[in-house]
This record gives C-alpha cells, sequence and structure tokens, in this order.
C-alpha cells in the first residue's frame, strides 16, 4: 500500500510505479468467486422502440454515460444502426468546441450535398444546379437517408449559450431520427427539451425517466412518465402516468393515444353540434318575442337535455364503441404504429371540420324551428279545443332534438 501511494503521488513515472505494484501483488491468485452488478435491457426494449419509431416519434436520449457506452447501447436497442450515417461531436477536453461544430457542420453539408446528388440522379427534375443554403437545409425536398447525431454534453452546453447556434443546431437535429446527448447533467436535461419547446412550439414532448435525475427532465416536457424501478419513486411521483416497464409504453401511446384522440376527436365535435341545435333555436325564437329574454324552451327539458338524453348515448358508446383492441391478435399488433401515424397525420378534429360541425348545427336548428312555427301557424282546433299554442311548439322543437 506504500509503494502504491507513492507511485500515486509521483509526477514523472507515476503510471509505471502503478503498474509495478499491481504486477508484483496480482500474481498467484486463485479466484474464490466474483460479484458482479448487472446492467442490462429491459424486455423487448429494442422491439418497443421500433414501434414508436415506425409511429413517426422522434426519440432523443438523454444521459449521463459516456459516448462510447451510449454508442454500443443506441445500437442494440434499434435507435441508431450501422447502415445509416452517424455523426459523433465530441469535444476533445482544451474547452474549445468551435472546431468540433464547425466540423460537423462540414460533413453534414457534404453529407446533404451527396443526398441531393442522388435525389436528382433518380428524380425527373431537369434544374441540376443547387439553389443555396436554404435549399440545402430543406431536408424534406428530397428523399433523406435516416442519420443520428450523438453529441456531448460540453458541447451542447455550448450552443446553448447563443440562440442563433441553438437554432442552426435544432434545425438540423429536429430531422434527425435519434440524437443522443452524452454526459448531461440533470438541469442540461430540463435545458434541451425547453429549447426544443421553444424552437418547434407545435412539437410536443415527452419524457421517460426512472430516477431522481430525471425529475427535471419529466416536469418541463408536456408529458412525463416514470418507470417503477430500482432508483427509488422519485420520477413515478414527479410524473402524469406510472408504468412498471418500458415495454408498456407502446401499449399506452399506440394504442390508448390513438383511442383517446379518436374519442375526444368524436365528443368534442358532438359536444358542439348538439349544443347549437339545441341552443340557436332560442336565437331565433328572439326575432318572435322582441329580444325579451323568454325561452321557448321549458326550464325542466333544458335540465333533462344534458342530464340525461345527450350524456346517456356518450356512456353507451365509450362503452361499446372499441375500433380494435391489441389482444386481438398479431395483425392489429403489428398494425398499431401505422394507425397512430395516420390518426397524427390525418386527424378527425381539424379547424375545418370543427367549422363544418358548427354549420351543421346551425343549419339543423334553423330547419327544425322554422318548419315547426310554420307547421302549426294557421293550425285549427283540434277536437279537444286545443290549438298550437306556445307550449305546444315547445314539446314538437324538443322531441325533434
Amino acid at each position: 500500500n506504500e509503494k502504491l501511494r507513492k507511485g500515486e503521488l509521483s509526477l514523472n513515472q507515476k503510471q509505471s510505479l502503478i503498474d509495478i505494484c499491481y504486477n508484483e501483488m496480482e500474481k498467484d491468485f486463485y479466484l474464490l468467486g466474483t460479484t458482479v452488478v448487472e446492467d442490462r435491457l429491459q424486455d423487448h426494449v429494442p422491439e418497443t422502440i421500433r414501434d414508436l419509431r415506425l409511429a413517426g416519434i422522434k426519440i432523443w436520449v438523454l444521459t449521463g454515460d459516456k459516448i462510447d457506452t451510449s454508442e454500443s447501447v443506441a445500437l442494440s436497442c434499434n435507435l441508431i444502426s450501422k447502415n445509416q450515417k452517424n455523426f459523433k461531436i465530441c469535444s476533445s477536453g482544451d474547452g474549445n468546441v468551435e472546431n468540433e461544430l464547425k466540423g460537423f457542420y462540414s460533413e453534414f453539408q457534404g453529407f446533404i450535398f451527396s443526398e441531393q446528388e442522388h435525389y436528382y440522379k433518380n428524380s425527373d427534375s431537369k434544374d441540376d444546379e443547387f439553389k443555396g443554403e436554404d435549399e440545402l437545409m430543406d431536408m424534406q425536398s428530397f428523399s433523406l437517408n435516416p442519420f443520428s447525431i450523438l453529441i456531448e454534453a460540453p458541447i451542447l452546453a455550448e450552443i446553448f449559450k447563443q440562440e442563433d447556434k441553438t437554432k442552426q443546431f435544432l434545425r438540423i437535429a429536429l430531422h434527425a431520427s435519434t440524437i443522443v446527448c452524452c454526459r448531461v447533467s440533470p438541469l442540461q436535461k430540463s435545458k434541451v427539451i425547453k429549447e426544443v419547446k421553444k424552437y418547434e412550439d407545435k412539437a410536443i414532448t415527452l419524457a421517460v425517466g426512472d430516477g431522481g435525475n430525471d425529475v427535471a427532465m419529466i416536469m418541463e416536457s408536456h408529458i412525463g412518465i416514470g418507470i417503477y424501478g430500482e432508483e427509488g419513486l422519485r420520477a413515478v411521483q414527479s410524473s402524469d402516468y406510472a408504468i412498471g416497464e418500458f415495454k408498456v409504453l407502446k401499449r399506452l401511446l399506440l394504442f390508448h393515444g390513438y383511442t383517446n384522440l379518436m374519442r375526444n376527436s368524436d365528443l368534442v365535435l358532438y359536444f358542439f353540434y348538439k349544443n347549437f341545435v339545441f341552443t340557436i333555436i332560442h336565437f331565433f325564437y328572439g326575432f318572435y318575442n322582441n329580444f325579451t329574454g323568454s325561452s321557448i324552451i321549458d326550464d325542466w327539458f333544458i335540465t333533462c337535455f344534458n342530464l340525461v338524453f345527450t350524456s346517456l348515448p356518450l356512456g353507451v358508446r365509450a362503452i361499446f364503441d372499441i375500433d380494435l383492441r391489441p389482444d386481438d391478435g398479431k395483425v392489429v399488433e403489428d398494425n398499431l404504429s401505422y394507425l397512430y401515424l395516420e390518426g397524427r397525420d390525418y386527424p378527425i378534429f381539424t379547424p375545418i371540420k370543427f367549422g363544418i360541425t358548427l354549420f351543421k348545427g346551425i343549419i339543423h336548428g334553423l330547419i327544425n324551428f322554422l318548419y315547426v312555427v310554420y307547421s302549426v301557424n294557421d293550425s285549427c282546433l283540434d277536437k279537444n279545443g286545443n290549438f298550437g299554442d306556445l307550449w305546444y311548439i315547445s314539446v314538437c322543437l324538443y322531441s325533434n332534438i
């Protein structure tokens, strides 16, 4: 131990003196046993990540591991592939990251030019000249092969110091299939999400973590998911949803996310339609009562409308209307990713469909009101001596609704 301490304190021959101590001590040993800590992926992690990527979800990995370890893990769980272009942005340790960034942008520019040349050679475009940097960065204008970026925390911190550098990097990074940020601190994890939200305001961010160092990231994202793990319950307590294993993420997003999107879209359109049909007749009635504020529908009918007549059908539909189940078989299981992608790219709830629904509610309410009013306008007495009074009109309108 004395020799080892002297070797560790040596300024000139530290490594050689330490090696001498090791060689002197570690010989003629008989191995009794070893203790190891297993650090492996959970079951079905690669398959889950593959399905999430098929659903068009961009995946960023924010980890405290070194870049080589992160790359190995990313390769093993289908995050990156050796068949695609992988950019590694490593810090040299001298504190100057400008050269690393310039090298990355230069390499990426060459990659884009090669992709553009391949695109123009395989297309019918007669314009063989590039039109400048704006077209160079427009990566959606041609068929770009997937690429990934592995970047270390010191370079990431330098990028986020200036807004123009941040925009330049995120403009590239948001088109990558995978981003792996290595050696990042908990504060930097939340900073990454904050900058992505700031640059791409339409993006919905979701953070998944299992430890206390993921709390800041989970709190910063739009949706936080905590995994019950060996590192305590801090992540679970700070999250919006808690899951037991990473593979459950597929069912949570691709099935429950898709189903809730369909149901909520239908619910909002149904809610506005049925209320427009019901309330617009009060507005039309105002032209006949000089806008005195009196209601053409009895208060008891108004109460029952939302309490009974339009709530029970929704409950029945919510229970029985299920378009797919993950347990129905492998075909449904394999197509969850594509259903999710279709639901995102072709949503039910859009401003145009919302406007059409409101227009239909107004027209249907107008037809109902005018039909009933002018049907009983010149009515005669019936055999009991009754005629079409306001109460009679009210019941007819409400029955039609």
